[in-house]
């Protein structure tokens, strides 16, 4: 695995990036982390990345815009799978997320497993 394995964490939650980003530097993936959408689009069009954790909710441009617009767009190098995060079950987003290309779609939990997260993370990179 080693550092190959890039994954993009966008969200706009600092502390939820902070925690989960050393979470996944200590299984061995390479993280970088964006904290709005702007910066999240931008990231995922340079691509290269095996995942992409993306929330829905977020000020300016919102997770389901970043979607749509890296959907449209051609990233500079391919990226694997986008995974939607969320803290409001909204099974309307969750479906036209996954019209648009997302692999599926997880709640934020506070005080999730952090090990329940990893395996989440290595089952979708299967």
């Amino acid at each position: 695995m080693g550092s190959k394995t890039r994954v993009l964490i966008v969200d706009d939650d600092g502390d939820f990036c902070d925690f989960y980003k050393r979470i996944l530097e200590e299984e061995g993936y390479e993280v970088e982390v964006a904290g709005d959408g702007h910066e999240g689009l931008a990231k995922a069009l340079a691509g290269g990345y095996r995942l992409i954790l993306l929330d829905i909710r977020m000020p300016g441009m919102d997770g389901m815009e970043v979607l749509k617009q890296l959907h449209e767009g051609v990233p500079k190098r391919e990226n694997g799978k986008v995974v939607m995060m969320t803290s409001y079950a909204d099974s309307d987003m969750s479906t036209g997320a996954r019209m648009m290309g997302a692999a599926g779609y997880v709640m934020k939990v506070s005080g999730a497993d952090p090990g329940q997260f990893v395996k989440m993370v290595k089952g979708y990179l299967e």
